[in-house]
């Protein structure tokens, strides 16, 4: 099951003015849209790790999301 991250949840009310959807309506969200990039980890020549979101458009709420995949929570 998808879980937001409480800092997830405060910037969605913050950004969308309304409570974040529930675990189920935010899976239902992401498989209706368009996955534009791949979440994927890189690491520096020096060994720094870089991580870049994954990014999806949902065309019918006119919604970006940048995804960070870790243990079941975006």
């Amino acid at each position: 099951m998808i879980r937001l991250t409480r800092h997830a949840e405060e910037r969605w009310r913050e950004r969308v003015g309304m409570p974040p959807p529930s675990p189920c309506d935010l899976e239902r969200i992401i498989k209706e849209s368009i996955q534009l990039q791949q979440f994927r980890v890189y690491y520096t020549p020096r060994g720094r790790r870089v991580k870049i979101l994954a990014v999806y458009s949902h065309r019918g709420l006119a919604l970006p999301l940048k995804l960070m995949k870790a243990g079941g929570r975006l």
